[in-house]
């Protein structure tokens, strides 16, 4: 017997309302006690339970990306954004990023700094200094070596 390939809607608007209150709740958990994460604390804010967090996210790791992903959506920072074009470009997307990021609730802001370099198209330190860089050429072409990397550095975290 082969299955008959149903397909509803219904169900899969319910799947994915279930699946975002478990990337609230996991926000809200986050954001109150990023040591205090675990899928039975999410399973209970959420109000469901822990094997169905599983359904949804077969370990922490995946849901910890889910929930980067989530809330940058949330304040309206595109996963996968493209790298800044120069240094105006950087200021501009950085200044709607603080703008959202005020009017944010407390948990919000704690999630988002709990999950920086986590989610889709997430990139390691130097992956994030390469990325960048193109926004100051021309900027730190006098600068050192050693000053440049540590400035891309920083510009890298406040990004």
């Amino acid at each position: 017997m082969g299955s008959r390939g149903y397909s509803s809607p219904v169900r899969a608007a319910q799947a994915e309302a279930t699946r975002r209150t478990i990337l609230d709740a996991t926000i809200s958990v986050i954001g109150e006690d990023l040591a205090g994460l675990s899928i039975p604390a999410v399973a209970r804010r959420a109000g469901v339970s822990v094997p169905t967090v599983y359904r949804y996210f077969p370990d922490k790791e995946a849901l910890l990306d889910a929930a980067a992903d989530h809330v940058r959506e949330g304040i309206g920072v595109p996963a996968g954004q493209s790298s800044p074009a120069d240094l105006e470009d950087y200021l501009d997307s950085h200044r709607k990023i603080f703008r959202r990021l005020s009017d944010a609730d407390p948990d919000t802001v704690g999630a988002v700094v709990a999950t920086f370099g986590r989610g889709s198209g997430a990139l390691d330190l130097e992956g994030r200094r390469d990325w960048l860089a193109p926004a100051f050429a021309g900027i730190l072409d006098d600068w050192t070596e050693v000053d440049r990397r540590n400035f891309l550095s920083i510009a890298s975290i406040l990004h």
